[in-house]
């Protein structure tokens, strides 16, 4: 079968311009963000996934105004005013045009995994690569 160990859980955030109504807000609910326009990662992505579920269960879809392939593109179109994105936080380094919204409700967060599977050969090098990554990662022995 499949081994699945999750190494890292972060918040999913709002980017949004320095200039915008909400860049002032420490958190918000997702809703409030309704009517405004996204940017967002194309259809493809498991992220834009992601985020549309998050949006649908906040009760709304998004208006995708723009879709990009890299997250730099997105913060890009972010910081030029074309509309607010969701992000993991990670990603998004405030600076004085892009500010970071975390969102109370509802629960946004991203879990990533170390997936292997356990019945098929794994090289020495994948191995010691996959050990390296639990234990920077998490608490596996």
């Amino acid at each position: 079968g499949m081994c699945n160990i999750p190494i890292k859980t972060e918040d999913i955030v709002l980017a949004v311009p320095a200039t915008h109504w909400l860049a002032g807000r420490q958190q918000v609910n997702l809703n409030e963000a309704a009517k405004e326009p996204f940017v967002g990662f194309k259809k493809e992505s498991p992220f834009r996934e992601t985020t549309d579920e998050l949006c649908r269960r906040a009760g709304f879809v998004p208006n995708v105004v723009c879709e990009a392939d890299e997250s730099k593109v997105v913060i890009d179109l972010v910081r030029s005013g074309l509309g607010i994105a969701l992000l993991p936080a990670s990603l998004v380094d405030q600076d004085e045009t892009v500010r970071r919204v975390h969102i109370r409700r509802p629960p946004a967060r991203r879990t990533y995994y170390l997936t292997w599977k356990q019945d098929r050969y794994v090289s020495k090098a994948a191995a010691a690569f996959r050990d390296f990554v639990l234990r920077h990662f998490s608490d596996w022995p």
